[in-house]
């Protein structure tokens, strides 16, 4: 399932793509015609994620959310067949949405920004360059999704 969440849900965009699911974001300034983007998310095949009503009656699929904290849509989300749960291994950039490979070549110096002591595997962006780990976000993603979805069976 890959996505298309606009300015109204933007606090989800982030924890979709660590989930692995292909997400693109609509900034309230690239949102002016509705109807073209409804028609260019039908011929993608996406799925719109938008607090907004008319917006999803324009759309073949979304999902309307009405919640407004980010615990709460992600519940909704959930209940709506939305599978949440981080994948073994990174896959998305929570900045791009870029797909992302992992650093195997060791003569490669990542940027500063990235701990010198990292016992996990380095990963980085195919379309923005960004380096990725499992760190404390992760970490921080996985805690949230844990203690506000229902337990799976």
């Amino acid at each position: 399932m890959d996505f298309t969440v606009d300015t109204m849900c933007g606090r989800l965009v982030s924890y979709l793509r660590f989930c692995g699911y292909d997400t693109e974001y609509i900034e309230q300034r690239e949102a002016g015609d509705r109807a073209a983007i409804a028609d260019e998310l039908e011929s993608a095949g996406r799925t719109l994620i938008t607090r907004d009503h008319t917006f999803a009656s324009m759309a073949d699929r979304a999902i309307l959310l009405t919640e407004v904290t980010l615990d709460e849509q992600l519940r909704s989300l959930s209940a709506h067949g939305v599978h949440l749960s981080l994948p073994a291994e990174p896959i998305r950039c929570g900045r791009c949405n870029g797909e992302l490979d992992e650093v195997v070549e060791a003569h490669i110096e990542p940027p500063e920004y990235v701990p010198t002591d990292l016992d996990e595997e380095l990963y980085r962006c195919r379309s923005c360059g960004q380096y990725f780990w499992r760190g404390s976000h992760w970490d921080s993603v996985n805690n949230r999704l844990d203690s506000v979805l229902p337990p799976e069976e």
